[in-house]
């Protein structure tokens, strides 16, 4: 790819490719393209992208026009592309927000299941709401609400969703109003109706961040919990397929900056992102054996601080390498070159060395 087609790429465009790169796992190799998917003129970008049979189904939210002619309404849709690059179908549905983990495939039914929260501009919302989308035919759908009843004047915030031996679970970040409290809350389905809810608080808060169903069919779920003085603690905490605790790791107290991203290496070893201990603009990774001992820890250059380096998401390819994606910057004016916030991609071996890394230098997020 040719810088020109670089510097042509705007934000939406950058998010669709750096999630189809992360995102999908197939074998055919020929069919290579860069796409502009802008059908409608408003603000929108890429969350996910899945594979099922011979398409692709991509996730993206944005902000919509409201009934008032205003663009103050967060929307969200799936699109339909061929192995092309060509949209064969999009839904919109409007007053409906995702996360990064929103978007699943039932194969069996051969539903997609996309799990988000309502949206209003003037009261918050107390559940969580899922659409089953037929997936031969886009427009055709039903949904459901879930909730906790023992919730009382709760925020819902959809973060995650999984299925897991074909139920699905959903969980999110729930906010206790006057109380300046956060739960993490799961809940699994059963037959469109909850089954099990698990909340989860480690100190004064907790947060949910991200999930992976693991090659032991074990949920895996990374939250920060927020600790008294104002430090901040990682956790991945492993359950069974009954939501039973199994197994429970703690990062070292870190910055709030760099989230807790997870990928499962080939051999059962979890990667998590954490902020590095001496500069906590920037990110490091750890890997962590299954008797939750470390691995190995990489440490990325330029530890002065001056230099940041943020991890959005971390993927395990089939070669058992580690890919991952992020921002790369910095904002001190003693630099030669002031650098934004601009895409940043690297791949490491599953032994934690680094392979390369690239910025895309003309393109700011």
């Amino acid at each position: 790819m040719n810088n020109y087609l670089i510097n042509q790429f705007n934000m939406k465009i950058l998010l669709s490719l750096i999630v189809f790169l992360l995102s999908t796992n197939f074998s055919i190799c020929q069919h290579k393209y860069v796409n502009i998917f802008d059908f409608d003129n408003i603000p929108q970008f890429a969350l996910e992208i899945h594979s099922f049979g011979e398409h692709f189904y991509l996730s993206y939210t944005g902000v919509c026009i409201d009934a008032n002619g205003q663009l103050l309404e967060t929307c969200s849709g799936i699109s339909k592309i061929d192995y092309l690059g060509n949209i064969l179908e999009n839904i919109l549905i409007n007053k409906f927000t995702i996360a990064f983990k929103s978007l699943n495939i039932d194969r069996i039914n051969e539903l997609i299941v996309f799990s988000g929260d309502n949206y209003f501009k003037d009261k918050h919302t107390d559940e969580f709401n899922i659409y089953f989308i037929d997936i031969n035919n886009l427009s055709n759908m039903f949904s459901t609400h879930i909730k906790d009843n023992d919730s009382v004047s709760s925020e819902y915030f959809q973060i995650i969703s999984e299925l897991l031996e074909n139920k699905l679970i959903i969980g999110g970040s729930i906010n206790q109003l006057n109380q300046n409290v956060t739960t993490s809350k799961i809940i699994r389905l059963q037959d469109n109706k909850s089954d099990t809810i698990l909340n989860i608080n480690f100190s004064n808060s907790t947060s949910l961040w991200n999930s992976l169903i693991d090659k032991n069919n074990q949920l895996n779920l990374a939250l920060i919990s927020h600790q008294t003085g104002g430090y901040h603690k990682i956790h991945i905490v492993k359950f069974d397929e009954d939501l039973n605790q199994v197994w429970h790791w703690t990062a070292d107290i870190v910055d709030y900056i760099q989230k807790p991203y997870i990928c499962e290496l080939h051999d059962g070893r979890l990667v998590v992102t954490v902020s590095d201990h001496v500069a906590p603009k920037i990110a490091s990774l750890e890997a962590i054996n299954p008797d939750k001992s470390r691995s190995w820890k990489y440490r990325f250059p330029d530890i002065s601080g001056k230099i940041q380096r943020r991890v959005y998401r971390i993927k395990t390819l089939k070669n058992g390498d580690i890919v991952g994606m992020g921002s790369y910057g910095n904002n001190s004016l003693i630099l030669d070159a002031r650098i934004p916030e601009i895409p940043y991609i690297f791949r490491m071996s599953s032994q934690g060395k680094l392979l390369w890394e690239k910025a895309f230098t003309g393109l700011v997020l």
